[in-house]
């Protein structure tokens, strides 16, 4: 269990003149931080310290002023291109790591643009709204590439045709994993799928479950239920935000006092929990890399570093 210790630095990462409260999504590449600022229809980018670097679309960016809109989800890709979901332009937008003309690919529904990862190979991958298929890669043609499933569908999953429109599209989420695989959140339900994928053709091989921890999916169906009936007719998710990787998964579950877990893909490994100091706010989102914690509060990242196991 991880337990924050110390604010790195005073004040956050960012200050208010760069960064809107609407900001929620945010990613890490190396010693640079991209941060989603939804209202203000741009991403900035800052160094790990604080040092602002450079503002990505708006009206203080480069290139066309609306080449971004409402950004939402922000995720390097392994070479360092950042893909920008746009839920309000219904677009996936690359920036290439180097200076160069953003490339905007068109989706056929917005929610995808909230909810997509990034594969070593096809790039951006998200769910498919074609009946029969599951994922859909969006950067490896003119147009949209659907990826068949060819492996029984979990019941879970085929109890439908049109089994996307039984979930909230800001609940769905996709990551990139290991090369060859990416993650699926199903953060109404607190379900995570692997999905293995070939290259030549472009199609999965395999899909299962990576397993959640019996206390974690209980303590989040409770909190669930509890916002639920506060709320009647508020669909309460059970996770916020999740990011695949070599080694696992992170999760930001809904649920106090936990601020984020990171679940390996061995069945016999170790997860680690990050939990929140009781005096502060929950955040939205949050990472832990090389013992730095990165929480998104309303208004600002913070960074903090992270106390041993105890």
């Amino acid at each position: 269990m991880k337990e924050l210790v110390q604010q790195l630095p005073p004040g956050g990462v960012l200050s208010d003149d760069l960064f809107l409260e609407t900001a929620r999504g945010f990613d890490l590449f190396g010693d640079t931080v991209a941060i989603a600022d939804r209202v203000a229809g741009r991403v900035q980018l800052f160094r790990s310290e604080g040092e602002h670097i450079a503002t990505l679309g708006g009206p203080s960016g480069p290139g066309d002023p609306d080449v971004l809109q409402s950004p939402w989800r922000v995720e390097f890709a392994p070479d360092g291109a950042l893909w920008v979901g746009d839920p309000g332009r219904g677009a996936l937008v690359r920036f290439p790591p180097a200076d160069g003309e953003p490339r905007t690919v068109r989706l056929p529904v917005i929610s995808t643009a909230a909810g997509f990862g990034v594969d070593h190979v096809l790039g951006p991958v998200g769910p498919s709204v074609e009946p029969g298929f599951l994922l859909t890669a969006y950067a490896v043609a003119d147009r949209p590439l659907n990826i068949p499933s060819e492996v029984p569908l979990p019941s879970e999953l085929a109890s439908e045709a049109s089994w996307m429109n039984r979930i909230a599209p800001m609940n769905l989420v996709v990551s990139g994993g290991r090369k060859g695989e990416v993650i699926l959140l199903d953060g109404m339900r607190t379900i995570l799928w692997r999905i293995e994928l070939e290259y030549e053709p472009p199609r999965i091989v395999r899909i299962s479950r990576i397993p959640v921890p019996g206390w974690l999916v209980e303590s989040t169906r409770a909190e669930m239920e509890r916002i639920v009936e506060a709320r009647p007719g508020v669909n309460a998710p059970g996770f916020k935000d999740m990011r695949a990787g070599d080694r696992g998964v992170w999760l930001v579950p809904a649920i106090d006092p936990v601020d984020g877990i990171f679940l390996p893909y061995e069945e016999d490994g170790r997860a680690t929990v990050l939990w929140r100091d009781p005096l502060r706010e929950e955040a939205w989102s949050s990472r832990v890399l090389d013992e730095a914690a990165w929480l998104m509060y309303p208004g600002t990242l913070m960074r903090f570093t992270v106390a041993n196991e105890r």
